[in-house]
């Protein structure tokens, strides 16, 4: 096991050596993209402005799969990658660093496994991908979706593990909401549970 965790790390100190001082900056801004409060942005520019039916759809999927990775963050409870590499793996520790600029680091709090940008940005660049009706938005989406989940290794604050397993969980939640969404917002009930939730 130490084998496969030594392998998520070592990755990182591979990107860390190839950083410039542009793609920090550009990285860093990017995976605010990912963080929740794109997320509530997007969620009330769609509900207000353009499609309510859309950000009950984002709504939906973002707090459900936001749900299971908070769980999943409390049950494993998995540290940040430095804190791992200086525990466990002090080899490593000259050949890595986080980006810090811009706040990358401070921003990156609680546990790291599994990555919650990472569920933001599948959860809301991966609804526009599955419902936009111009490709370039689809297109815009997909690049926005993967720039946000690669920020997270590039800026040294999640591991591969941490991305890939996020990435694959709320996939399957943006399924299910295709699978589910229409039948739940059909039905009459929905509108008493919406305003049980916010009330």
């Amino acid at each position: 096991m130490s084998g496969f965790w030594e392998w998520n790390l070592t990755f990182l100190t591979v990107l860390a050596e190839h950083r410039t001082a542009f793609l920090d900056v550009f990285f860093a801004v990017v995976t605010f993209l990912g963080s929740e409060y794109m997320m509530i942005a997007a969620v009330c520019l769609l509900y207000l402005c353009i499609d309510k039916k859309l950000a009950y759809r984002l709504g939906m999927v973002f707090f459900a799969s936001s749900a299971l990775v908070q769980a999943l963050k409390l049950t494993f409870r998995i540290e940040r990658p430095w804190v791992l590499i200086e525990r466990d793996f002090p080899h490593l520790a000259n050949r890595y660093s986080t980006v810090e600029i811009l706040g990358a680091k401070a921003g990156a709090t609680g546990y790291s496994f599994p990555s919650g940008h990472t569920q933001s940005s599948v959860a809301l660049y991966g609804t526009f991908l599955l419902r936009g009706n111009k490709a370039w938005m689809k297109i815009l989406a997909g690049c926005a979706m993967v720039a946000v989940m690669f920020s997270r290794l590039y800026l040294g604050v999640h591991t591969p593990l941490d991305v890939g397993v996020s990435f694959i969980l709320t996939t399957v939640f943006l399924v299910l909401g295709e699978l589910i969404f229409e039948k739940i917002y059909e039905n009459r009930k929905f509108d008493w549970a919406v305003s049980a939730l916010v009330a």
